[in-house]
């Protein structure tokens, strides 16, 4: 495992070795998982202070920048955007369900990138009329009846 290895398990780390599965959505998701369940990495993703900035849990844990410092998103973004290259709308499904769960810091919401994962995995599977939904669901307008159809979807 990574962690008998030494490899330092954090977002980067995480999102690299999904990325790098591009051609198994299976084992895109896979590691995914494992980065769940990887207690190290999700305490270090979940340090916040009130500014909303990343703060060291301690010595061992370097401090991310860029699109990596928002640590679970950023693996979730990576694991969409393979889901999306494949087109497998079960892995979108379950990835966004995941982090709805988890989805007690600000820091885990849904992005633009992720938006745009989601609408690619739909482009792919030529279902333009869900992302005609997803769309309107995003503005607000007539949200409701969009976002029940889509559930429906």
């Amino acid at each position: 495992s990574m962690k008998e290895r030494g490899v330092p398990r954090d977002a980067i780390t995480y999102y690299n070795a999904i990325l790098a599965c591009k051609s198994s959505c299976e084992n895109s998701m896979e590691i995914f998982r494992k980065s769940l369940e990887d207690s190290d990495f999700i305490a270090s993703t979940s340090l916040m202070n009130k500014n909303g900035k990343n703060e060291l849990m301690s010595g061992d844990v370097a401090q991310l920048k860029g699109r990596a410092a928002t640590g679970v998103l950023f693996v979730v973004n990576a694991a969409l955007s393979v889901a999306a290259t494949s087109g497998n709308i079960e892995a979108v499904v379950e990835t966004i369900s995941v982090l709805s769960e988890m989805n007690d810091l600000k820091q885990n919401e849904l992005n633009a990138e992720s938006i745009k994962h989601v609408i690619r995995t739909l482009g792919n599977l030529h279902d333009c009329e869900s992302i005609l939904l997803l769309l309107i669901c995003l503005t607000g307008e007539k949200g409701a009846f969009a976002n029940d159809f889509l559930m429906e979807r």
